[in-house]
């Protein structure tokens, strides 16, 4: 995937790439601008004839359509004033700019924008979707027993002070993200993620290491938001693919990941220990 975001919000890049993927698309360029009532009721009625505010509008360029070259989609504008939510306002835009529109269809784009904005969970106090912050590592690192507790296993070189620095680094590192799901102020879920490679035959990777689920959350889709919102990082970052490793005995996981539409199943083999090797 190589989707250029500079000219959206930064924090609505991650949802826009994630729409861009639900649309099917792997590439393309498009910005998205807030703008005032008076500028939006203008572009209305210039470009629909029709005299009066609204809450988004878009302007397609090349569509979902193959393209000779880099693929120009478009522009979103929103107006904060007509719209309780500019998040499911630019969903909304952006996919009028992959081609969809909900007043011809029977109905697909509304329900693909309903299931983008029902799997991402963004701004809410009780109930959220973010970047850790780094006052936040000691209780990430507490949160990682969910995933020693059976059918896992403790790293037999787990350093929780070690673990702690680590966090900090990829919360720093702008190839990392530590997200993490929370309810108030509790951490309900956590992954972390990376670019960690420039594959000669795939393109550039996004590597999971982490994602757990706190017990008492599971089965509520917060794998899901999390995976998803993981997926809009990478995306907004140029990876091209996703991967993780799953131990063989999470039949779970496995079917979980099988639910959110992986498209490839591989077993991975590790050598550990390498700094004590001769």
């Amino acid at each position: 995937m190589s989707f250029e975001l500079e000219d959206v919000p930064a924090d609505l890049q991650m949802v826009v790439a994630a729409t861009l993927v639900a649309a099917g698309l792997d590439d393309g360029h498009l910005s998205v601008e807030f703008v005032d009532e008076a500028r939006i009721r203008e572009l209305n009625a210039a470009h629909r004839g029709r005299d009066e505010p609204t809450d988004v509008l878009s302007f397609p360029v090349d569509g979902s359509e193959a393209t000779d070259g880099p693929r120009e989609l478009g522009d979103v504008v929103v107006c904060l004033r007509h719209t309780d939510d500019a998040t499911e306002a630019t969903v909304h835009g952006v996919l009028h700019l992959c081609g969809y529109d909900h007043e011809c269809d029977d109905g697909e784009m509304l329900v693909l924008q309903e299931r983008i904005l029902s799997s991402w969970v963004v701004g809410s106090p009780a109930d959220d979707v973010r970047e850790a912050r780094p006052d936040e590592v000691g209780a990430l690192v507490r949160c990682y027993e969910w995933l020693f507790a059976a059918p896992g296993s403790k790293p037999p070189q787990w350093d929780p002070e070690a673990a702690v620095e680590r966090l900090r680094v990829a919360i720093d590192s702008e190839a990392a993200a530590v997200l993490v799901a929370t309810s108030g102020d509790r951490i309900r879920g956590f992954c972390t993620a990376y670019i960690d490679l420039l594959s000669v035959r795939f393109g550039v990777r996004c590597w999971v290491e982490d994602l757990a689920v706190d017990p008492s959350f599971r089965s509520q889709g917060t794998g899901r938001e999390l995976l998803s919102a993981a997926r809009g990082w990478a995306a907004a970052r140029g990876a091209s693919h996703l991967e993780l490793d799953s131990g063989e005995a999470r039949l779970d996981a496995h079917r979980f990941y099988e639910r959110e539409g992986a498209q490839g199943r591989s077993i991975s083999f590790g050598w550990y220990g390498l700094e004590r090797s001769p």
